[in-house]
């Protein structure tokens, strides 16, 4: 049992120190990209990535480039954004409606909004 738990630790110390963390305190975004090696023939291919992006509303927006080049290679691509959007003086209620969800809907993209304290 004693070497079966050491066996399990190192492999747990070698996995953790795989893994790269980047924090940028300023952008307030926490990136930790996994380098673990998942074993696979060379004739086998993924078939799906699934990417979650974090960070501010201009990494995002540089994160389109890359994004489409994944969605021209893929036969079908389905994105799910979750927007936090603060505003210390408030939002007019108006203006969201009219620049914000309309063309969302226009656009027949569905939108779930809700507003919070």
């Amino acid at each position: 049992m004693g070497n079966a738990v050491s066996s399990l630790a190192a492999k747990a110390q070698r996995v953790v120190s795989d893994v790269l963390a980047l924090l940028h305190r300023n952008n307030h975004i926490s990136l930790f990209v996994p380098l673990v090696n998942i074993p696979m023939s060379p004739d086998t291919r993924p078939r799906r990535y699934r990417l979650r992006i974090t960070g501010t509303a201009v990494q995002a927006f540089k994160a389109w480039d890359a994004l489409s080049k994944l969605a021209e290679a893929a036969a079908q691509t389905y994105l799910s954004i979750d927007v936090v959007a603060e505003q210390p003086a408030g939002f007019d209620q108006v203006w969201v409606r009219n620049a914000v969800l309309e063309p969302l809907k226009e656009a027949n993209i569905q939108v779930e909004a809700r507003p919070e304290e």
